[in-house]
């Protein structure tokens, strides 16, 4: 078989499997494909047009790419300035699912936390690294808030560029913005979180392989719960 027909084969093999109702069994199963040439595919996928498949794989780009920066530390950073270049306007793309990569890649692996988290944070930042184009920002904040739920001490520093998003019109960035305020404990974000409780907005967001539907209001009174 060919080199591109391999490809094609190995890109139809993991949409098939990204498709499938039982995430659990498609993270399990993962590991049995080639890894570098599997990350590539799947980075690929991060403008697939169909919006399971593009989520499913930046949870499994996150579960591959941790699991190499364990085996080839070296070889995870070097993706890692991949994707950060991806974000570049040098690089002469958008970046579609990059910040929202980076974030799950932060989540799960030790090494690269500690060296990456404050470039995903820089992306909210005027004085930073900031993205111009609105949806990518909407990422960085996915991002922020998946991070936060697992390593809440690596987003501390993040709050004074989140907590603005609980005032923005995007519905979905109140709701990232709510969860972030939840998870990392900002106090200083009750004000604006009790004046959510009243919005009644419906959003959709995703999470470990499913898509979940929620409200503004809920997701800002599981934040002061928390909080109190």
């Amino acid at each position: 078989m060919s080199q591109e027909r391999s490809v094609i084969k190995l890109k139809r093999d993991l949409t098939d499997l990204l498709m499938q109702d039982d995430f659990g069994k498609v993270m399990e199963r993962l590991p049995e494909f080639p890894a570098k040439k599997t990350i590539n595919a799947l980075v690929s996928f991060l403008c697939h047009l169909n919006d399971l498949v593009r989520w499913r794989s930046i949870t499994a780009l996150g579960m591959m790419v941790s699991r190499l920066s364990e085996e080839q530390p070296e070889e995870s950073r070097i993706l890692m300035r991949r994707f950060m270049w991806m974000l570049n306007e040098e690089s002469g793309g958008i970046g579609w699912g990059v910040p929202e990569t980076m974030g799950e890649i932060i989540a799960r692996s030790p090494v690269l936390g500690i060296e990456f988290n404050r470039i995903l944070v820089s992306y909210l930042d005027e004085n930073g690294n900031y993205l111009d184009h609105d949806p990518l920002r909407q990422g960085a904040l996915w991002g922020i808030a998946r991070v936060s739920e697992t390593k809440p001490e690596l987003m501390i520093d993040s709050v004074c560029f989140t907590r603005p998003y609980l005032d923005s019109d995007n519905a979905v960035n109140r709701g990232l913005a709510c969860i972030i305020a939840d998870f990392l404990r900002d106090r200083d974000a009750v004000d604006r979180l009790n004046h959510l409780t009243m919005d009644k907005t419906e959003i959709t967001l995703y999470k470990e392989g499913y898509f979940n539907r929620c409200t503004i209001s809920d997701l800002a009174g599981k934040a002061l719960n928390r909080l109190s």
